[in-house]
């Protein structure tokens, strides 16, 4: 995958994980299909970027200082 279209990939998903945090959802009641469906993203490419449930901490700070 071009670097350019993993970062693209990247940036939807997080911020769609900040969106649904702003409207009050607990970040331990979302899931992966939820942020997927909100992103437009499949599951198989979020466990090819993240390898696991979570969005790796430093990601989330990163989106979270820009």
């Amino acid at each position: 995958m071009p670097q350019e279209q993993y970062q693209l990939t990247d940036a939807k998903l997080v911020k769609q994980l900040f969106d649904l945090i702003e409207t009050g959802q607990a970040l331990e009641s979302i899931t992966v299909t939820e942020l997927c469906l909100k992103s437009g993203v499949s599951r198989k490419t979020f466990y090819r970027h993240y390898g696991c449930k979570l969005i790796p901490e430093t990601t989330f700070k990163r989106a979270y200082n820009e």
